[in-house]
């Protein structure tokens, strides 16, 4: 960074030099006062107006375009540029950042715009000369090369443009190294972001295994009770989450033991533990229609008589058709000593003490 004397001080400079001349006789031409006051009047052209701007967002809205890349905090020399304010006006972003002395500036176009990227006239810095930073053409401007006060580029329909200026009239720069740091940062800041692919999550499933075919049910009662060292009580096709299409097998051993079993394609005898939830069971069905059935006496009421008989608990209940006794509703029941009885509940209210295999 280095800091220079304006051309108005320098002439200021060299007009204290000349106080001592001598003054001319009354007739002698005046000097030329009016020149002074009406020096560029005519001429200035209005103040753009700007709209602050609570955000670089809204200062890219309010500008027209969808984003404004800015540098949140940066060094030049020993001064540092932080708390940027915003601001836009006729298709043009603005950032300033303000020191006691300094103030640096940031502009962003993106299309047609009528305010420049810079209020400097860039025709009157003495030196001119370009850059390239990472592939792009900046465009340096200052009172000698190598020491820049306004840099612009542009990239595709985006321009850019950045002014370091004093506030007490020294002319301000930043060297080569400046330069390129704020262009990269400038240019990293308004890079468009892209979204990361959303990866979607997987819910692992319990696929049942399917290695073999599922036993007959003859074949599933033998294993049950040579697993279990008893007397199957029980023994319906269910569906379950984990095993897919098993039977669940009902096993009374020799000391009144209630064993329960899952038997599935593969063989395996998963032992039920006690409260886990059975799926909906698929019961043979040598058909006939649960709704007629329902219309003499419902499933609730069928499972009541059944479990009055023992003294016990429906555990289980489906509507069926006997193979002695028809159609009614099969009802697994357990009393208080863990022992289990199937029963069929006609229409009627008729309740028999029945095998599973009988249906």
């Amino acid at each position: 960074m280095k800091k220079m004397l304006t051309v108005a001080a320098a002439l200021a400079i060299a007009l204290a030099g000349c106080s001592s001349a001598p003054k001319e006789s009354a007739d002698t031409t005046p000097e030329p006062e009016a020149e002074v006051v009406e020096e560029n009047t005519a001429e200035e052209e209005p103040q753009v107006q700007w709209t602050d701007a609570t955000d670089a967002a809204a200062a890219a809205k309010g500008a027209g375009f969808d984003r404004f890349g800015v540098i949140s905090s940066f060094k030049l020399g020993d001064l540092e540029f932080k708390d940027a304010k915003f601001s836009y006006s006729g298709g043009v972003a603005q950032a300033v950042y303000e020191t006691p002395a300094t103030m640096f500036t940031i502009r962003k176009a993106d299309g047609n715009h009528s305010v420049p990227v810079s209020d400097r006239v860039l025709g009157d810095f003495q030196a001119t000369w370009t850059k390239d930073i990472d592939g792009i053409t900046v465009n340096c401007y200052g009172p000698a090369k190598g020491a820049t006060t306004v840099a612009t580029w542009k990239e595709g329909t985006r321009e850019f443009g950045v002014t370091f200026q004093g506030l007490g009239g020294d002319e301000m720069t930043m060297d080569s190294d400046e330069v390129a740091a704020i262009v990269k940062g400038i240019m990293e800041a308004d890079a468009e972001k892209k979204e990361e692919p959303k990866t979607e999550e997987k819910t692992e499933t319990t696929t049942p295994k399917t290695t073999g075919s599922l036993p007959s049910e003859s074949e599933a009662e033998a294993l049950a009770e040579k697993t279990g060292g008893g007397t199957c009580t029980s023994l319906d096709k269910v569906t379950t989450k984990q095993y897919g299409e098993c039977w669940y097998a009902v096993v009374v051993d020799a000391s009144g033991n209630k064993l329960e079993y899952y038997i599935t394609a593969d063989g395996i005898y998963i032992i039920d533990e006690k409260g886990a939830e059975r799926e909906t069971s698929t019961p043979t069905n040598n058909g006939g229609d649960a709704s007629n059935l329902s219309s003499q006496i419902s499933e609730s009421e069928a499972r009541e008589i059944a479990a009055a008989l023992m003294d016990g608990y429906a555990t289980d209940s489906y509507y069926t058709v006997d193979k002695t006794y028809g159609e009614g509703w099969h009802v697994t029941v357990e009393d208080s000593n863990g022992n289990v009885t199937n029963y069929l509940v006609t229409g009627k209210g008729d309740a028999y003490a029945v095998d599973a295999k009988n249906i």
